[in-house]
Order: structure tokens, then sequence, then C-alpha cells
């Protein structure tokens, strides 16, 4: 699941980089922070967005934040979205998020937590989040902190690849997902689409 999950997202959102080479996982080993993956593949190429030439950050950034996402999002052994999850994370990322928590359905709560996580081994200081939420089925994180500008630089790629990859993680249930429209648009798994269009998105 682990696996799958990870090739699935990883080059779906590394494809629109120029020569894309396929990512391949090729281990799993324990860390602190869950089941982190190893892989293969990528590339470092500009994309497209939206006729823009921008960016994006570079495959092997792009993927060590997702491996990071995916070691929080199995490391307690099931994947599962429990009530209360924004009051957690909040508790446990007090610098970081407000008492409120993110405003995004419990499916992105691993993305939140991970870019937390890796917010703070940046050293940036000051960091204060202004405000989370989903826009044209994105996460959008607005934030303001202090520090150098190589902390900065750094805690600028993590929100960047976090914004980035949820336009390919289900918002409701964290699985990969894609982007669904027609009357709203959503990034959902298939099972969540369907919830979705029938009016019941959990």
């Amino acid at each position: 699941m682990l696996i799958d999950e990870f090739t699935d997202i990883a080059n779906r959102a590394c494809a629109q980089h120029d020569g894309h080479v396929p990512i391949t996982v090729t281990g799993v080993v324990p860390s602190p922070h869950g089941p982190l993956v190893q892989w293969t593949g990528g590339s470092p190429a500009t994309r497209w967005d939206r006729r823009i030439i921008k960016t994006a950050p570079l495959t092997q950034e792009l993927c060590g934040v997702l491996a990071r996402v995916l070691a929080c999002r199995w490391r307690e052994g099931r994947a599962v979205v429990p009530k209360g999850w924004r009051e957690d994370l909040a508790s446990r990322h007090p610098t970081t998020f407000d008492p409120g928590g993110p405003h995004s359905w419990g499916g992105w709560r691993w993305l939140w937590e991970a870019g937390a996580e890796l917010v703070a081994e940046t050293g940036v200081t000051g960091f204060k989040t202004e405000q989370t939420k989903e826009k044209f089925a994105q996460a959008r994180w607005y934030w303001s902190s202090k520090g150098t500008i190589a902390q900065k630089q750094a805690t600028i790629l993590v929100a960047d690849c976090i914004e980035h990859l949820s336009a390919f993680t289900c918002e409701y249930c964290g699985a990969p997902g894609s982007l669904r429209s027609g009357g709203w648009a959503k990034t959902c798994c298939d099972f969540h689409a369907v919830k979705a269009n029938q009016g019941t998105p959990r």
C-alpha cells in the first residue's frame, strides 16, 4: 500500500518535468518518522503551470517531502482520519498552527503534519501560519517567519512541496487522488469522487 501510494503520487506529481524518468521504489527503511521510502528516477527540469514557466520543486525534493508525508501517514500502522485531528495537530505543533488547526478535510492531515515537522527542522524562527485553505482543489499555506535566508528558502521549499503534492492527494482520506470538477473542484480518490457527487464526501 505504502509503495503503491508513493509510486502513484510521485510519478504524477513529477510527470510534468521535461525528461521525466519513471520513479521506482528501491526500499522502505524504518525511521523515527515512520516507514521511509527510498527511490530512483525523476527529473530536475522546469514544468509548465497554467501557461507560465514555473520552477517546480525538483523531483528529489518533492519525493523527499512525499516520503516524509507517507511516513507520517503509515507510522501508526493504519492510515485513518480520526475526529479531532485538527486540534491534535495544533496541540502537537503549537508554534506552527493556531488552535483551530489547518483548514481542510482530514485527508491532507499528513501533508500538514509532515510540513510542520520539516519546517521545524529548517531551524527557521518565528514561524507563524497566517492561513491554510483549499483553493482550486489544492492546499494553500500562507505563513511568515524570521531566520536566515537559507532557512527561509528551505521553508519556502517545504511549503511549495506540500501545496504541489496536495493536488495529487485525496483531501478526504489521503490516498492518491486527482482533480475532479463539475460545479466544484476537488482533489479526490475514485471512492470520494463518487461520494462527493452524491453530496456525502465523508
